[in-house]
């Protein structure tokens, strides 16, 4: 019952009025109607582990799974602050490359 609480707390009115528009077809959450299947917004909060890291499932349902962060991404001055930097993100309406200036590393660096 407390991972419900957390998840009524994310996903409130505010959030499904702010958000419903952008959340990608990808999660399934969203039908064709234009209606909201809270089953699979519970799903997709649950497998993004929303009570943790609320930002992160604003953050994923926005912009999509793989524009998410990899640990590799991560500065090393910024580590284990994964869901603080998703909420500048949401706030400043940016991605994470463009929020921390991130550029791809070379081709030849990787060789």
């Amino acid at each position: 019952m407390n991972g419900y609480k957390n998840f009524i707390k994310v996903v409130d009115s505010d959030f499904l009025e702010k958000y419903g528009d952008r959340i990608r077809p990808e999660f399934g959450i969203v039908g064709k109607d234009g209606r909201v299947n809270m089953q699979a917004m519970w799903d997709a909060f649950d497998t993004l582990d929303g009570k943790k890291y609320p930002n992160r499932f604003e953050y994923a349902l926005i912009h999509g799974c793989n524009s998410l962060m990899s640990s590799w991404d991560i500065p090393g001055r910024l580590e284990d602050r994964e869901d603080e930097i998703y909420k500048a993100c949401l706030e400043k309406d940016l991605e994470w490359k463009e929020l921390l200036d991130y550029k791809e590393p070379q081709e030849d660096i990787l060789l």
